[in-house]
């Protein structure tokens, strides 16, 4: 018998133990048609030949307790339903387990719709789990509201994950009613186990800003993407990819409806909400005799999540090795460009000064900029072998939208390759720009980031190839636009999957033009 969800909460409202009791009768009659289902404090009740109800109470110094379980049993599987409700001086506490086991268990995954009496329970009291709240509903927030939603997140007291939506462009410009539609599948699978929140308008660039501010860059979430942010975001042993992002195009490319996505969402949390413990004052009664009954005992399946949990610290232990391996890398390729920059400082300075290389330390180039619209005008300051087309810059500041420093670090080293290219074609070198990538030069990008054309279904397509044909002086080209197929990827996957499309005129003027410096440009692959 496999546990596939899991809801702890806390009541506030009269009567919980009550109250929870004729919430329980009332769905399992509703479940099954049936009026006449009475559901004892203790005791046994057959509803039909297939399904039936058993439900123990106590009342103890302790507090009160009443459990209820619904047993169905299936031509190919049996579905096990309890709801507990304890009730302390302390407080209230309900907590929903939902169960399963299969004849053929890799028939295909079953992920859970939330229990119709969990719904209830959230519509019926006022639920939470530490300082956040639970209800039967999604949340939208717009404007401003996207920074407090980025307060929330990182609250460092929060125990439940939260799940967040952002809505595409497309749906910013023409109505997030798709957006509003993934949410309702998302959160029919996680209500009582996680709030889910969609980012209206003007709330997308306020939330990426709040949580830059808070946690660092590449921890919000946009372009249509859903992302869940499990508890401690931003703690000493947190790291980026902990929270995971699920991009809408690789289901978008594939025709999927919304339920497959929320799918896919709600299966990584519920995996983990099944691993929680139950309700703390739990301890006080699983040990009676009316709750101890059955083939596993709860202290059987404490010892299991004991031993889960000590070989899940294990994991994150090595999850963290492997993490700090990786910012050493990112540490060290820091370093290296810290290097290739000093040295085309130096370079320069043999260019313009007949072979001086001295260089006064209030004279070195500044710190890299954070911001790719920044990035295009220092890289105007530094060199007059690159030149910018309008569309460029404003490509650039949507990037910024996204709060991501990366990409400008990224991109300052391409455009500082490109003017090192121009620089050997004066010297007379004689490849294109990929062959500069591939010839070891110290100023080079990889050569896995230049693409000198785009593909056939790209090249072919007349939409796709005017979105791609920018604004060039008449001396490059006479009708005034030119083709820039030729690109340099700054990111590989996902979006905005920052691009800069150039041409290349180092065989005519001598300089090479950019036409664009922002997100990924429609194109087959990409819708």
């Amino acid at each position: 018998m496999a546990l596939i969800y899991r809801s702890v909460l806390e009541l506030d409202g009269p009567q919980p133990v009550e109250q929870t009791r004729q919430i329980f009768e009332g769905w399992i009659r509703t479940k099954f048609r049936n009026s006449r289902v009475d559901v004892p404090t203790d005791g046994e009740v057959e509803i039909d030949k297939s399904n039936r109800v058993v439900s123990a109470s106590a009342e103890e110094t302790a507090g009160n307790v009443f459990r209820g379980r619904l047993v169905e049993t299936r031509a190919d599987q049996v579905i096990v339903s309890t709801a507990t409700t304890i009730e302390t001086d302390a407080g209230a506490w309900f907590w929903f387990d939902l169960s399963r086991s299969a004849e053929n268990a890799w028939d295909r995954p079953w992920t859970p719709i939330a229990p119709g009496m969990v719904s209830q329970v959230l519509e019926g009291f006022t639920c939470s789990r530490g300082d956040a709240g639970l209800d039967e509903n999604y949340h939208q927030v717009n404007g401003a509201q996207g920074r407090l939603l980025a307060e929330q997140v990182t609250n460092a007291a929060r125990d439940v994950p939260f799940v967040v939506l952002s809505p595409t462009r497309g749906e910013l410009e023409d109505g997030i009613g798709p957006t509003l539609e993934r949410a309702h599948e998302v959160q029919r699978r996680l209500a009582g186990v996680s709030p889910v929140y969609v980012l209206g308008p003007g709330s997308v660039s306020s939330f990426s800003k709040g949580m830059l501010e808070l946690v660092g860059p590449a921890m919000d979430v946009h372009s249509g993407a859903t992302r869940i942010y499990l508890p401690g975001v931003g703690a000493d042993r947190d790291w980026v990819r902990r929270h995971r992002v699920v991009p809408l195009d690789r289901f978008l490319r594939k025709r999927a409806p919304f339920r497959v996505l929320a799918d896919f969402v709600a299966d990584s949390v519920l995996r983990g909400a099944s691993h929680q413990n139950p309700p703390q004052p739990w301890e006080n009664f699983r040990k009676l005799p009316q709750f101890s009954g059955g083939s596993a005992s709860d202290e059987t399946w404490d010892e299991i999540a004991e031993d889960y949990e000590r070989q899940l610290e294990t994991v994150e232990d090595l999850k963290l090795e492997i993490e700090g391996f990786r910012e050493e890398s990112i540490e060290l390729l820091l370093e290296r460009d810290d290097l290739l920059r000093r040295i085309y400082y130096l370079e320069k300075q043999v260019r313009t000064s007949g072979g001086n290389t001295e260089a006064a330390q209030e004279d070195a180039p500044a710190s890299e900029p954070d911001q790719c619209a920044d990035v295009v005008t220092q890289v105007e300051e530094e060199t007059d072998r690159i030149k910018f087309g309008d569309t460029a810059l404003e490509g650039a500041k949507e990037l910024d939208e996204h709060s991501e420093p990366s990409w400008a670090k990224k991109a300052l080293r391409a455009f500082r390759a490109l003017d090192a290219y121009v620089a050997r074609k004066e010297e007379g070198f004689e490849g294109d720009f990929q062959a500069f990538c591939e010839s070891g030069d110290l100023s080079a990008i990889p050569r896995g980031w230049v693409s000198l054309h785009e593909s056939g279904t790209t090249d072919q397509n007349a939409r796709y190839r005017e979105l791609r044909t920018f604004e060039v002086p008449t001396d490059v080209d006479k009708s005034g636009r030119a083709y820039m197929d030729a690109h340099i990827k700054i990111e590989r996957g996902g979006y905005p999957c920052p691009r800069i499309h150039f041409h290349d005129d180092t065989q005519g003027t001598g300089r090479v033009y950019v036409g664009w410096f922002g997100p990924h440009l429609d194109s087959k692959s990409k819708n």
